[in-house]
């Protein structure tokens, strides 16, 4: 019995090449691994994204900060309750923006997002 002989055309062969460098790109590069070089040597470390990040770090009413998660970003801004200025400070709670009202103390007003020395006007003429 005579054995046939199986041939692959060159372009068959091409795209069957082309399959397997896309299939092992995609599939080294799915788990989002990075390289950390530390004193006990290289190690692994899986990447999470990021859902929530706060630029003034939390709840800090002396920088106007913003605070940006999945859906959307927020601007830490001035807000008045009855005879008290505060800011309404944007932070990260969970994974997501959440927002409370911090009163300005030590004779700050909120201008800008942001709780701010007002200093005032001496009386002194010269």
């Amino acid at each position: 019995m005579a054995k046939k002989k199986f041939k692959l055309s060159t372009s068959t062969a091409a795209i069957i090449a082309i399959l397997v460098i896309v299939f092992i790109i995609f599939f080294s590069t799915s788990g989002q691994t990075a390289q950390f070089i530390s004193a006990k040597g290289p190690s692994s470390q899986t990447l999470k994204p990021v859902s929530c990040v706060d630029t003034d770090n939390g709840k800090n009413v002396n920088v106007a900060g913003n605070c940006t998660d999945r859906t959307k970003t927020y601007s830490d801004s001035c807000a008045v309750k009855p005879e008290k200025s505060g800011v309404a400070e944007y932070f990260c709670n969970n994974n997501a923006c959440t927002w409370e009202f911090i009163e300005c103390t030590g004779g700050k007003t909120c201008q800008g997002g942001k709780c701010v020395l007002i200093i005032q006007p001496s009386n002194i003429s010269p």
